[in-house]
């Protein structure tokens, strides 16, 4: 399979939107202050600035592919057609990888060794059911993989191999493939599946592996779903695993609840939100998994309850910064609300705590370059996901009106 370019577009020919950050009328902590740096237009369509509809559905940042508990300033997000690759520190858009009929909607990254080095891996996946794997540093597509006959929805990379991916269809698929490590100069690869998991009976939207491979999480449409793996050690390819167990919160009044969001700070604590519950919720999943393997249904005891934005609006992602104990989402109307978690790691009683949030900042106001107001902007936007680099430096959200918003922290 022959490398293909990866379409570079420079700062300059990429639209963005001026902002003036909204100062906040009260004393707010460093940790919790931030203001907007730029909008940008990136995944724009042919009518560049004028577009004010393509979503934009995930933003993540790089890996530091020398320390995995760290990250770079650059930000890979994707929407449309388009997947962009972000300098937080210079707000340029260094690469752009675009792939006609596509409309991607998760993306992923990697660390592998190429030849003597090691490098970083970009996988991005949509509606065509393909994962795309790109290598940012040679600006190439090297491949792509049919993984799926449907739109795929999400995508992770397990911790127990940098090349195994799980991906998670529209129809409810999840698998466990690996991308192999390509052979320089040719790129040569050979992908295969190595685990399905069945059981989920509704559309997943977000994966995690909060415990080294021994368990899979799953957030749906339809609730928070849980096998158990063994590790994803499996002798027989494909091999599916079908012990499922459906996770149940007491506060959630509806028997299949949307989860969409669902992350993990550190120390076994989980965040998740319910759609349309005014609330993120944090939860301990040590806990929890004693229960997984004896019982269909396990009752999830909550450690706090993060008060949020009550709109009825669903498909919001929360994140959550390791090393500031920080939990960070966006809402329906551009705002960013962020809290203080550290308390939840000496919390392990059944009475969980109430928490207001450390500060909400509100949608900037937002002009374009001629100075003119934007009427598709005034009301702010859908905060469709957040991610937050290593040290709590930059928050980057993706919008649902074609922006993806830089903040930075005020530095004291």
């Amino acid at each position: 399979m022959l490398p293909k370019t990866v379409g570079q577009k420079r700062s300059n020919d990429i639209n963005s939107v001026e902002v003036i950050s909204k100062v906040a009328k009260t004393e707010i902590s460093p940790t919790f202050d931030f203001r907007a740096q730029v909008f940008l237009q990136c995944h724009s369509k042919s009518t560049g600035s004028n577009d004010f509809s393509t979503q934009v559905w995930s933003c993540v940042f790089e890996p530091d592919k020398n320390d995995s508990t760290r990250t770079t300033s650059s930000v890979a997000t994707c929407g449309g057609n388009t997947v962009c690759i972000i300098n937080c520190e210079t707000t340029k858009v260094h690469a752009r990888f675009c792939q006609r009929n596509e409309e991607f909607y998760a993306v992923a990254w990697t660390t592998l060794s190429l030849g003597s080095h090691k490098t970083n891996v970009l996988v991005c996946a949509g509606c065509l059911g393909f994962v795309h794997l790109i290598h940012p540093d040679q600006d190439t597509c090297y491949g792509r993989i049919k993984a799926h006959s449907s739109p795929i929805q999400t995508l992770l990379f397990s911790p127990t191999s940098p090349t195994h991916l799980l991906t998670a269809d529209k129809k409810g698929n999840i698998y466990l493939i690996d991308i192999d490590t390509p052979t320089l100069p040719e790129y040569k690869f050979s992908w295969k599946k190595l685990l399905s998991f069945k059981g989920a009976c509704a559309t997943p939207l977000k994966l995690l592996v909060p415990d080294e491979g021994k368990h899979l999480l799953c957030a749906t449409e339809g609730g928070l779903f849980c096998w158990k793996t063994a590790g994803f050690v499996s002798k027989q390819c494909p091999k599916t695993v079908t012990s499922i167990s459906e996770l149940t919160f007491p506060f959630v009044g509806s028997d299949e609840p949307i989860v969409d969001a669902l992350t993990m700070l550190d120390n076994g604590v989980i965040v998740m939100k319910c759609a349309q519950q005014g609330s993120i919720v944090l939860w301990d999943f040590d806990n929890t998994k004693t229960k997984i393997s004896s019982s269909k249904k396990v009752s999830v005891d909550i450690i706090a309850k993060l008060r949020w934005s009550l709109t009825k609006q669903s498909y919001l992602n929360v994140a959550a910064c390791h090393s500031c104990s920080v939990v960070a989402a966006g809402d329906d109307k551009g705002r960013l609300w962020l809290y203080n978690a550290s308390y939840a790691h000496g919390n392990k009683s059944k009475s969980f705590a109430l928490v207001e949030p450390e500060n909400i900042i509100p949608f900037p106001l937002c002009a374009a370059a001629n100075g003119s107001e934007i009427s598709d902007l005034q009301g702010g936007t859908i905060y469709n996901d957040i991610t937050c680099s290593f040290d709590f430096k930059y928050i980057v959200v993706a919008s649902d009106n074609n922006v993806v918003g830089i903040y930075k922290r005020k530095e004291t």
